[in-house]
């Protein structure tokens, strides 16, 4: 499921709902599935992620290993990027 999140938001396709209107098939092919899910299936799957405080404790669970690995963080801007490193 995540890939397919992920392959919409690349494609900007603007909700889940609009997915009704495109061959399932299709979408299946590009993730190595038969078919997606239905929507009603996507948006339980999305509920169930979203509950109580578990994705924030993933996100900084997976932000402290991170940390644990590298000594700085590289964040783009415009024009150029700035390093923030631990001094």
């Amino acid at each position: 499921m995540a890939r397919l999140l992920a392959f919409t938001a690349l494609v900007r396709v603007k909700s889940i709902e609009s997915l009704r209107y495109s061959a399932p098939g299709e979408w299946g092919k590009l993730i190595g599935l038969n078919r997606i899910p239905e929507v009603r299936t996507l948006r339980s799957k999305i509920k169930q992620l979203t509950q109580d405080e578990g994705p924030q404790q993933w996100s900084e669970a997976l932000a402290a290993s991170h940390g644990e690995r590298t000594r700085g963080l590289v964040v783009p801007r415009r024009r150029r990027a700035v390093v923030l490193s631990e001094s």
